[in-house]
């Protein structure tokens, strides 16, 4: 176990989020392969694209409320397993819509667990007055991740094929969960913590009028944050479709354009 500083401690763990998100991108960064080598409708397409995030959602609320009873660092850590796993799974065993469907609900679990969980434990380890900085930094580091496995998933994909791409993407993760063991010392939700509810009671929170207001902005904003991921290399393809060859350039593949687009998203946040 090493003990960091506040600083090197945002600076570890703001790269343990970007590795566990090399997998967050890969089946968007590679829709149009899918949609070619397994016919699907655009209707399958979105399907698969949106499990993923119904996976998220749906875990989103025990996981994260599970980190005021227990370390977040065991929350973070079961997820980027999960998340392995899935990556794997997809590789080995998606063949079709429903296949494919069930490994992209784990995968979303995963996130769920790794992404706001991880952001507790690192600020749980952190003094208070370096909490501001160290989220806009953690949720950043989100864009950044996301735009790497645009750009992994497609180069690999050139050299080798989707089922490798999810294969290596499927390596940050791991290296994630490494550091989070080496520079996470566990440490159990403070009792002072500790709400008075049961787990999933929402009942406080509703009646907190403001915070559902902040949480319906978000999620409104969530709503177009990840149709535009979904469907930006998708759209992209289409775009270079009605364009004459050679106008992209051999330079600007599809997956790159996209993965400079989300990279913007991190200086712009």
């Amino acid at each position: 176990m090493i003990r960091l500083t506040p600083l090197h401690l945002i600076i570890t763990m703001c790269l343990a989020q970007g590795l566990a998100m090399l997998t967050g991108s890969t089946f968007a960064a590679l829709l149009p392969t899918f949609q070619a080598e397994w016919a699907l409708t655009n209707t399958e397409a979105g399907w698969i694209s949106g499990v993923y995030f119904a996976g998220y959602v749906v875990a989103v609320p025990i996981l994260v409320s599970l980190t005021d009873r227990v370390d977040s660092r065991n929350v973070y850590l079961v997820s980027a397993v999960i998340n392995i796993v899935a990556g794997l799974g997809f590789a080995y065993f998606a063949y079709g819509v429903w296949s494919s469907s069930f490994w992209r609900i784990l995968q979303g679990i995963g996130l769920a667990g790794v992404y706001m969980p991880g952001l507790k434990a690192l600020t749980d380890r952190l003094p208070e007055n370096r909490h501001g900085r160290a989220i806009a930094f953690y949720t950043s580091s989100f864009g950044v991740g996301s735009s790497l496995s645009y750009l992994l998933a497609g180069e690999i994909n050139i050299v080798l094929d989707w089922q490798w791409a999810f294969v290596l993407s499927s390596i940050g993760p791991v290296i994630s969960a490494l550091i989070a063991v080496v520079v996470l010392y566990p440490q159990r939700p403070a009792t002072a913590d500790r709400p008075s509810t049961r787990l999933l009671d929402f009942r406080p929170v509703f009646r907190n009028r403001r915070a559902v207001s902040y949480t319906l902005a978000y999620a409104v904003h969530n709503v177009e944050l990840f149709a535009l991921r979904a469907w930006l290399v998708a759209y992209l393809f289409f775009s270079k479709s009605l364009q004459a060859d050679g106008a992209f350039g051999v330079m600007w593949r599809i997956t790159i354009i996209a993965t400079v687009v989300n990279a913007l998203s991190m200086p712009a946040s």
